[in-house]
């Protein structure tokens, strides 16, 4: 017997700026600091997903970020750590193996407006 499933489309969510790198973050900046910085990475991310569901299926998780320049920059440096803390609990239930299935990251160019999209993929 067939399901009437509702189709479960992709969340995306544009953050007005873009995630600090690895190099910023975990090498400089005191242990405060990196809280602090968490925590106001969750309240923006929590703003943003205002009137948005949370997502009850596992998900892919692209985030693009949109720099201002074409500065030479490694992926591994620009892991979204604060970004996936900030969705736990608001667009998927945990930001685990179980519900984040894969992780994309992706950089682009955009002078005029840089900035960092989330695409929240169902699978």
């Amino acid at each position: 017997m067939a399901h009437d499933l509702q189709a479960v489309q992709a969340i995306t969510l544009t953050i007005p700026e873009i995630h600090p790198s690895l190099n910023e973050w975990a090498r400089r900046w005191h242990p405060f600091r990196i809280a602090r910085e968490k925590r106001r990475w969750q309240q923006m991310i929590a703003l943003l997903c205002s009137g948005k569901k949370m997502l009850a299926v596992p998900a892919i998780v692209t985030v693009t970020h949109f720099f201002p320049n074409r500065r030479k920059r490694d992926f591994d440096n620009y892991t979204p750590k604060f970004i996936l803390d900030g969705i736990k609990g608001v667009l998927l239930p945990d930001d685990n193996a179980e519900w984040i299935v894969e992780l994309r990251t992706r950089f682009s160019h955009d002078p005029e407006n840089p900035r960092t999209e989330v695409t929240l993929t169902p699978v």
